[in-house]
């Protein structure tokens, strides 16, 4: 049995409002990844903390019938092999603009494995991958419009906050203007705008970490 869970909740930024409109999904799925039909439900240790959230979420209108709830990541039918081991077996997903997902489950049930795949790291073997109705499944990850933070953060120790924030739009030849005015912006939504001339051996792992995920915003991609 795999589940996965997301939240999705509106923009204008990644900070949670008590006022915002959010919608909590549980979905539960069968060994061979197909979603089991008419359930929803959970497993946990603490059960009360899932039935907490949930009284507090309000009930959202049917996603169908929302225009701007349509599909803009799409998986259908990915199959990812290493050898004989079938990593990701046949997993079809389709996750909304604006929708914050997430993919819980044990160690070794593929969810590192679906996310490269997304990105472009490890090619699917069968089935497609599309982004905003474009198919992405054999394109390289620079074409994706794409950002991921990666678990062990991978920022630079010899650059500062700024350079490590700005490495990726330096990369695509952006002007100076427009990358300190991403930077900035990408670094006051986390809370480090004060933190831009350190190095990542000043910091704290919680202090890289969001240096990572501004990195990862200031690319403005389609999918984070």
């Amino acid at each position: 049995m795999a589940w996965s869970l997301w939240l999705r909740t509106p923009p204008p930024d990644l900070r949670p409002k008590p006022e915002s409109h959010a919608t909590l999904h549980v979905r539960a799925s069968g060994a061979d990844g197909r979603p089991l039909p008419g359930e929803v439900r959970w497993a946990t240790a603490r059960p009360e903390m899932l039935l907490h959230a949930a009284h507090r979420l309000r009930v959202p209108p049917d996603l169908a019938s929302d225009p701007e709830a349509q599909p803009f990541l799409r998986i259908q039918k990915v199959t990812k092999r290493f050898g004989d081991f079938v990593a990701v077996n046949d997993v079809s997903l389709t996750i909304t603009n604006q929708e914050f997902m997430v993919l819980l489950g044990p160690s070794g049930c593929g969810k590192t494995t679906l996310l490269r795949a997304i990105a472009g790291l490890g090619m699917a073997d069968e089935g497609r991958i599309s982004i905003a109705g474009r198919d992405v499944t054999y394109l390289p990850p620079r074409d994706r419009r794409i950002s991921m933070v990666f678990q062990s953060y991978a920022i630079f120790p010899h650059m500062n906050v700024f350079d490590n924030i700005a490495f990726g739009l330096k990369m695509q030849k952006m002007s100076k203007p427009e990358i300190e005015a991403r930077v900035k912006q990408a670094a006051a939504l986390l809370h480090i705008e004060q933190m831009l001339d350190r190095f990542p051996s000043k910091m704290s792992g919680g202090q890289r970490q969001r240096v990572a995920v501004a990195r990862a915003i200031a690319m403005q991609s389609q999918v984070l």
